[in-house]
């Protein structure tokens, strides 16, 4: 079977729920679809 590209151009969506006692900082956010995953982008957190 061959493999499939799942990269292209577009928009994607994806919601995350970030838990309520997360300290605030930068952290490293990895998106993995189908076993492969992106490189990680930096999601700073803030508090209150």
């Amino acid at each position: 079977m061959p493999a499939v590209n799942l990269a292209g151009v577009g928009v994607y969506q994806s919601n995350l729920l970030v838990p309520a006692d997360l300290a605030a900082g930068d952290y490293d956010l990895v998106i993995t679809v189908s076993g492969a995953s992106g490189l990680p982008a930096k999601v700073s957190v803030g508090g209150k």
